[in-house]
């Protein structure tokens, strides 16, 4: 239990002297978990967004379909965020 134990370090204000318990452990392993949730976020975001990108509609036996190309760009943006944080996620969890 190497990262468990506590630091502790001391503080001078003035005349005041205040002492705080360190421990950044905790945040070496939330850091990665909020990268990776909010990895899988972006991957929601893009699909949703892709898929109401077009639209196709059937009349008399011909299909006319539409595509919005601002809101599957912004797709791909999302798509591209969500890579990215699944990497940094994955990196900063594996260098502990």
């Amino acid at each position: 239990m190497r990262g468990l134990r506590p630091r502790l370090r001391t503080f001078t204000r003035g005349k005041l002297l205040i002492s705080c318990h360190f421990n950044h452990t905790p945040m070496k392993t939330i850091l990665p978990i909020l990268l990776i949730v909010a990895g899988l976020v972006f991957a929601y975001l893009g699909i949703t967004t892709f898929q109401g990108a077009s639209a196709d509609v059937e009349i008399l036996g011909l299909e006319i379909g539409a595509t919005d190309k601002d809101e599957q760009s912004t797709a791909i943006v999302y798509g591209v965020l969500s890579i990215i944080c699944f990497v940094a996620g994955a990196f900063t969890f594996g260098k502990k």
